[in-house]
């Protein structure tokens, strides 16, 4: 299934009490970042983002996808929604020429230098193409959500293509950046630092996460880099947009291009930019805490291997690409520049299937779903409808709709079509598309809509050329496939390959007119509130005499809301009264009421709806089911839920079902109440509350599913009022100061809800057995300041038998019974990092294997505790070995609890044994000599106090041969005497090679 696409499914089956339509449907991503618009050209081909940057094997048969190629030039393009309404010619490619066309010339010249350091940071790999920009907030699934004042930041865009975006402002940090030029190069950097953790999944080489971001030293930040100050690129100072080389190269010339031990870039990637960017994410390291929790709750960053073709390696600097006396208007990096300013208008074409086979009430179902989008498309938007067998003819062609007369004439010709032929997909889309790309109008948001019932068999263009073209024109197709027999791997890749949605569906009004309701709003950027099934059971009776059953579906209206589109489907079977009421009592009345075979469809629409609880209400035959749904168009930026698999669509056991949810309305929000409505391949339902573990916009949830598709809705609201907004969760960009400036969080002030859905698909699961307890248990001790690094070995009796989650228990005393379950980790790993730990207590861990069979019994137990007291390392390191003249940093640490404060004595001492030389660090900071102990003084007396990261106290490099040891000592007696017999010390040495 596409990654974006959407699956509906309804079957017959028998309720008590009457018969009726059981409605059970699956969704993939709905309302997730639909960026088609997003994407990258690598040797003529271009891919959506959505679509990830992986091969896919088509089916025909044919590999595609960008990821293996050896490429350069890469193109890619993006989309922004800007909070405001620049005034100006919307011509993006012509700056001054109009004398009111200043606001929009200053936002087109932050994103020119955003091209420009795109190109230098990536050795002129790549270049900014298609900037697309929506005005007035329009779309919340962009790339770049641009609001007036606050600080910039970002989190990655993983595999999958989603769950991030950019923040970016006009004002930052006391700076305008739409003034003047001066200030549209700064902003322009800035956002392009943003593009580097967006894009690329890169990190700061400025600041490290200590809680929450913290600024470094100068010393430990890595200069010249994008990723540490931008502003020092102001002034077409080029190098300043270039990213670090690998760490510790020991070399002298290029030393400042070095990645440092200290940043958050290291910190997450254990090493510099340049070969994190020329690696697959698979190799990025897991080993610590931090590691583990960026792939779990961020998935794996996205991949561009042709950047690994131009990474600068070993001791090399990057290349400087682009010339500072070149004027800017000649730079390479604005060939292939393309800003559009977009309207609001869309452009839709509706391709119909009327083979054979659609015969009845298939044909007569999807004519009339067809019938109600052309009532949907907004005014002044385009419509055109196709029909095809084995020939593709012109219903109606590609117009503007003004009137209501367009519209009517529109829709009898859609009701003329008759069934006949065979089908011939492929030459269908291609002419949909031809005509989309005809029709112009490049500002408008542009799609086509294809609906088959059957397998491609006389189509002269193959589907998958037609779907590469809608790819490189970058134009989404949203394929539905209907009926009994479509060929549901072909739309299904046609929708993958170009970003669009995948729906599946039988043949029945309900299904297909809710999945073209959902496409639809996809491509508005609506935003969906709720979406489901209600079963109106004998609980809901009016009246013990009345065969009526009262419907109350309660749906929240927040601020940001400005129109309400309902729809409810049931079968003619049925009776039903049904009004949407608002908060004040106002009932609605049905628009439209539309019939088909047997079943009717009601829609409603609400312009302005007060905020507050909605319901659409009244009553039905008992036993009957309502399908309903309500998406709204919103004005501004609004709540935005995204969901999504991290390890993929597909999952293979024995991994879980990983989910990850985003909740934003600029800033992320916390505190939610988010949930996961699983069913199952069996219609089996399980309810998942998603954690906001780390307090901040990313909600996760593991479930351990069994063979087969599962439909996961993923819904948020605000009923416990809980929730905040926050930018905890994004990397930040540095100001024009230095600092990391990070907003407070505030509370959201009022009730929302949102839903959000996909599909997931897991195969291989045989869970035949509880696994087996997992054996050879460990805990570090003293190892580690903050944590407890717990490890152990998987059982590997059988494959589809080993464990799926593993349970992690903790207790002070050594005895399970004692123990309480801190933690479950997925399969992927057989460590944890237990960070709720007090440095003066000794704990003893267990591990449990849980499958969806059960869970093993508790391992044996492995004694463990953090650093107490002094730690000391060279080059973050216990023992390290170098050449003469390369550089070695001694650093210590240390963390003692409710200790802080006792009187103590620190000393830091290093010692030669190659020439018997020994020296002490004194209260100036000074290394001296001594003789012998009792000459050594301490470096500090008084209360004791945490050092939470690594700090310096010592570079050499410049030393002879020979081996040092270094000593970072505590004695609580405050005497400026170091007592062998009662010191807590730790010790690390450094070996000087000849």
């Amino acid at each position: 299934m596409s990654k974006h696409g959407k699956t509906w499914v309804l079957t017959k089956a028998a309720m008590t009490g009457a018969a009726a339509l059981f409605l059970v449907w699956a969704l993939g991503e709905a309302q997730a970042a639909n960026r088609w618009y997003t994407a990258r050209t690598v040797n003529g081909r271009t891919q959506p983002l959505s679509a990830g940057t992986t091969t896919m094997l088509l089916p025909d048969g044919r590999l595609i996808g960008i990821e293996s190629a050896t490429v350069s030039n890469a193109l890619v393009d993006m989309v922004i929604s800007l909070y405001n309404n620049p005034r100006g010619d919307d011509n993006g490619n012509t700056q001054g020429a109009d004398a009111g066309s200043v606001e929009q010339d200053a936002y087109e010249g932050i994103i020119q230098y955003c091209a420009d350091a795109i190109y230098e940071a990536t050795e002129g790999q790549h270049s900014l193409r298609n900037v697309r920009v929506y005005r007035n907030a329009s779309r919340q699934d962009a790339d770049v959500i641009w609001q007036q004042a606050g600080g910039p930041s970002a989190w990655y865009m993983n595999q999958q293509g989603i769950a991030a975006n950019i923040n970016m402002f006009d004002q930052f940090s006391g700076v305008n950046f739409t003034n003047n030029a001066a200030t549209q190069e700064q902003g322009g950097y800035t956002l392009a630092h943003e593009c580097q953790h967006y894009l690329y999944g890169v990190l700061d080489e400025y600041c490290k996460w200590n809680g929450g971001w913290v600024t470094l030293p100068a010393n430990e930040k890595t200069q010249p880099s994008i990723m540490n100050n931008q502003w020092a690129a102001a002034g077409r100072v080029y190098s300043w947009l270039n990213h670090s080389i690998e760490y510790n190269t020991n070399s002298v010339n290029y030393a400042q291009y070095e990645c440092r031990n200290t940043t958050a870039q290291y910190q997450h990637y254990n090493d510099g930019a340049w070969p994190v960017l020329s690696r697959s994410p698979s190799n990025d390291p897991l080993d610590t805490a931090r590691r583990q929790w960026l792939r779990t709750n961020r998935g794996a960053r996205m991949y561009y291997p042709e950047l690994a073709t131009s990474a600068p390696t070993g001791t090399n600097p990057p290349a400087i690409t682009l010339n500072n006396g070149t004027a800017v208007a000649d730079l390479p990096s604005r060939d292939s520049l393309n800003i559009i300013w977009m309207g609001s208008n869309v452009v839709v074409e509706i391709i119909l299937d009327h083979s054979g086979s659609m015969y009845g009430t298939p044909l007569a179902n999807a004519k009339a779903a067809a019938q109600l989008l052309v009532d949907q498309v907004p005014d002044n938007s385009a419509v055109g409808v196709i029909k095809f067998d084995d020939t593709v003819t012109t219903v109606s062609p590609i117009i503007i709709v003004t009137s209501a007369v367009q519209r009517t004439t529109i829709k009898n010709a859609i009701a003329a079509i008759t069934d006949s032929g065979a089908t011939a997909i492929g030459d269908a889309a291609q002419e949909g598309l031809v005509q989309i790309l005809a029709f112009g109008h490049t500002n408008f948001t542009r799609v086509a809509f294809l609906l088959s019932d059957g397998q491609d068999n006389s189509s002269s263009v193959s589907p998958m050329t037609a779907a590469a073209n809608y790819a490189n024109a970058q134009i989404p197709i949203m394929t539905f496939a209907y009926g009994s027999s479509p060929d549901t791997a072909t739309l299904m890749a046609m929708a993958n390959l170009t970003g669009g949605n995948f729906y599946y569906s039988p043949a029945s009004l309900g299904a297909i007119a809710g999945a073209f309701n959902d496409a639809m709003a996809a491509i508005a950027a609506n935003q969906m509130l709720i979406d489901g099934f209600y079963l109106a059971s004998a609980s809901s009776l009016q009246g013990v005499n009345n065969v009526d059953a009262a419907v109350s579906i309660p749906f929240q209206v927040d601020s940001t809301i400005d129109s309400l589109d309902v729809s409810v489907t049931y079968t003619t079977n049925n009776t039903a009264t049904l009004t949407v009421n608002a908060p004040n009592g106002t009932q609605y009345q049905a628009n439209s009421t539309n019939a088909s075979g047997n079943e009717r469809l009601l829609t409603f629409e609400v312009a302005s709806p007060a905020t507050g609880q909605w319901a659409i209400a009244g009553s039905v035959t008992t036993g009957a089911t309502l399908r309903y749904s309500v998406s709204a168009g919103v004005t501004g930026f609004t709540y935005y839920l995204t969901a999504s698999s991290v390890n993929g669509d597909t999952v293979y056991y024995p991994d879980p079902i990983n989910i990850i949810a985003r909740l934003t309305r600029g800033p992320s929000i916390r505190g939610a109440v988010v949930r996961a409505v699983i069913t199952d391949p069996y219609s089996n339902t399980t309810y998942l509350a998603l954690s906001n573990t780390n307090n901040d916009g990313t909600y996760s949830g593991l479930y351990l599913a069994s063979n087969g598709l599962h439909s996961i809705v993923v819904e948020a609201d605000n009923s416990a009022g809980t929730a905040m907004y926050t930018w905890s969760d994004t990397l930040p960009a540095v100001d024009s100061n230095g600092e990391v400036p990070i907003a407070s969080d505030s509370a959201v002030g009022e009730t929302f809800s949102r839903s959000a859905s996909m599909q997931v698909t897991m195969s291989g699961a045989s869970y035949a057995t509880v696994p087996s307890a997992p054996t050879s248990v460990t805990a570090s001790d003293g190892d580690y300041l903050g944590y407890v690094d717990v490890n152990w070995e998987a059982d590997t009796y059988a494959y589809y038998d080993a464990a799926s989650l593993y349970e992690i228990w903790r207790s002070t005393q050594d005895s399970s019974s004692s123990a309480t379950k801190i933690g479950e980790i997925d399969r992927a790993f057989t460590n944890y990092m237990d960070s709720s730990v007090d440095v003066e207590t000794r704990y003893y861990y267990w591990v449990k294997a849980k499958n969806v069979a059960g869970t093993s019994g508790f391992s044996s137990s492995a004694r463990g505790w953090p650093i107490f007291g002094p730690a000391i390392g060279v080059n973050n390191k216990e023992t390290l070995s170098l050449l003469p003249g390369n550089t070695a940093e001694v650093a210590v640490m240390l963390e003692v609890g409710s200790y802080t404060g006792y009187p103590c004595d620190w000393f830091i001492v290093a010692y030669a044994d190659s020439f018997g030389l020994l020296y002490y660090l004194n209260s100036a900071g000074v290394w001296t000599q001594a003789y012998g102990v009792s000459d050594i003084d301490p470096v500090y007396q008084g209360g004791i106090f945490d050092i939470s990261s690594p700090y310096t106290v010592f570079l050499y490099n410049a030393l002879p041969s020979g081996v040092y040891h270094f000593y970072f000592a505590l004695d609580w007696t405050v005497d400026g005497s170091l007592s062998l017999d009662t010191i807590v010390y730790d010790v690390a040495t450094l070996t000087v090679t000849p």
